[in-house]
C-alpha cells in the first residue's frame, strides 16, 4: 500500500470554506501571502516588484492588514492593488486552473502516481474544512485521512474540543 502523507483538497479559494464568510476566509489568505515568499508582480507588464503593499510592517497578524481589495482569480493567482498598480502572485501553481482542489481530482492525481490512500492536510489559508474532509472521506471510504484544523491558540480551549467531537 502506497500513502500519500500530505495532500490537499479544498473548496474554490475565494469562497467561504467553511469561515464565517468569503472576506474571513480572504483575510487569512492575505496574511499567507504578505508573508510568503512567492515574488509579487504587476499585472500590467509581469515585472516583479520588491513590496507587496499588503500589511504594515512588522507584520504581526492580521490587524497589520492593509484594505487592498484582495481577491482570489483563477490559475493559482492572487490579485490586489496597491496605490494605483494591480499586483499578483502565483501563490498556487499555475496549473490550479479553478484555485480549487476536489476529491475527484486528487483521486485522478492519486491513480496517476499509483497512491492507495491520502493524508489531507489542513492550514488556515485553505477554510476551515473539517466538514469537507469529513465528506470526501464517507464519498471515498479508506481513500482519504482527514487531520483536523483547530484553532491552535485555544487548542486546549473545551469549545475546540466540542468543536472536533462535534
Amino acid at each position: 500500500m502506497i500513502i500519500d502523507s500530505h495532500a490537499h483538497i479544498f473548496p474554490f479559494l475565494g469562497a467561504p470554506a467553511g469561515y464565517a464568510s468569503s472576506a474571513e476566509h480572504l483575510r487569512w489568505l492575505q496574511l499567507y501571502v504578505a508573508t510568503h515568499g512567492q515574488p509579487a508582480r504587476r499585472l500590467r507588464d509581469h515585472g516583479a516588484v520588491s513590496e507587496r503593499g499588503l500589511a504594515d510592517l512588522p507584520i504581526t497578524g492580521q490587524e497589520r492588514l492593509r484594505s487592498v481589495d484582495f481577491r482570489v482569480e483563477e490559475n493559482g493567482r492572487f490579485v490586489w492593488r496597491d496605490g494605483k498598480e494591480q499586483l499578483y502572485t502565483h501563490f498556487m501553481p499555475p496549473s490550479l486552473q479553478t484555485n480549487s482542489s476536489s476529491a475527484e481530482y486528487l483521486l485522478t492525481e492519486m491513480a496517476y502516481a499509483d497512491v492507495d490512500v491520502a493524508i489531507l492536510q489542513n492550514a488556515h489559508l485553505y477554510g476551515r474544512l473539517n466538514e469537507y474532509f469529513a465528506s470526501a472521506s464517507a464519498r471515498y471510504p479508506g481513500r482519504f485521512i482527514g487531520l483536523a484544523e483547530v484553532d491552535e491558540a485555544r487548542a486546549g480551549d473545551p469549545s475546540q474540543v466540542a468543536h472536533l467531537r462535534s
